[in-house]
């Protein structure tokens, strides 16, 4: 007999700060008009209220697709990305990074983390972005100080480079990709239901990438992204070498595959609706067979995070399965 699967739930105070998000109305596709939400934020200017913890890691705006998207949802990225860098990157470990804002940022989060109590580690990646934060200079990410304990190694996969998508794709990126074994991979999304699966948006050319990294075999495979996405579609469904969606989950993951989202940060993003369809979508776990069976099995855990001013820099909100029933 299965056992049952409890959330850890932590209560938490109300988020002060408003950043005039808000909310997305349930099941929404992502092809409808952006609400204001989703528009950027003014961030890195020198008279920037934004705690430092935020600016330290935000990328600058610019007119392509990942750099629009890089300053939305950014108080959720940022406590996606200092949880990232401090529970689930292994010092010792190789990681392959995807495309996508989200995962430049738990970048930069990983090269402070680095800075301040060393790490060792060997990074893949075909996301043009994090080879340029790699190679910066003078930056608070920046790894351009010599030090015994930061050994940071970094790999790009070759391949045509997308403006849109600050990423690399491609014959050249599939090669690399299908000869490497890193111990984690980081995959980028642009939607996801328990019910359905990932979702991406990006050229067809993404589609050979995707397909492989939800393919490959790997201790953890890591999906991160900020709640707006949760129980959200997009252009493309990802399917593995099989055919399989939301089934190829946990498919030859040796460890467990880990789901990183967020809280909205913003009051109004949670009072809006009696049930948001992020918070639908979480309400919906345990009466989801596929997932329960998942966390039943120790295969699958969801880490649900909140953004807060003081180190960490981020607060566990929601973990299935909880401590307690294990």
């Amino acid at each position: 007999m299965s056992k049952k699967i409890h959330t850890q739930a932590i209560k938490r105070t109300p988020n002060k700060r408003n950043t005039k998000t808000a909310s997305k109305s349930q099941g929404r596709s992502r092809h409808m008009q952006p609400s204001r939400s989703e528009e950027p934020h003014e961030l890195l200017n020198k008279n920037s209220k934004y705690p430092r913890c935020l600016t330290d890691i935000l990328p600058d705006m610019d007119e392509t697709y990942t750099g629009r998207k890089c300053q939305t949802y950014i108080f959720e990225k940022a406590a996606i990305a200092y949880y990232i860098a401090d529970k689930i990157i292994k010092d010792g470990s190789s990681a392959f990074f995807d495309a996508g804002s989200t995962l430049r940022i738990v970048t930069r989060a990983t090269y402070i983390r680095a800075k301040k109590r060393g790490l060792k580690l060997i990074i893949t990646t075909n996301n043009f972005d994090i080879s340029d934060d790699f190679m910066s200079k003078g930056k608070p990410y920046s790894l351009d100080e010599p030090s015994a304990n930061i050994d940071v190694i970094l790999q790009l996969t070759g391949g045509k480079h997308d403006r849109q998508h600050h990423a690399l794709f491609g014959r050249l990126a599939a090669f690399t990709l299908d000869r490497i074994y890193p111990e984690c991979i980081f995959m980028g999304i642009t939607g996801f239901s328990f019910r359905k699966g990932l979702f991406y948006h990006g050229a067809t050319e993404e589609e050979a990438i995707k397909r492989a990294l939800y393919s490959k075999e790997v201790d953890r495979r890591v999906l991160a992204f900020d709640h707006s996405k949760l129980g959200q579609l997009d252009m493309f469904l990802c399917e593995n070498n099989e055919g399989e969606a939301i089934e190829g989950l946990c498919k030859n993951v040796r460890d467990k595959t880990i789901v990183v989202t967020s809280e909205p940060y913003d009051e109004e993003d949670e009072s809006k609706g009696k049930q948001p369809w992020y918070q639908q979508e979480l309400e919906d776990i345990p009466r989801n067979s596929f997932v329960q069976d998942a966390l039943n099995k120790g295969k699958l855990e969801i880490i649900v995070v909140s953004f807060v001013e003081e180190d960490p820099y981020y607060r566990l909100e929601r973990r299935f399965p909880s401590a307690d029933s294990t």
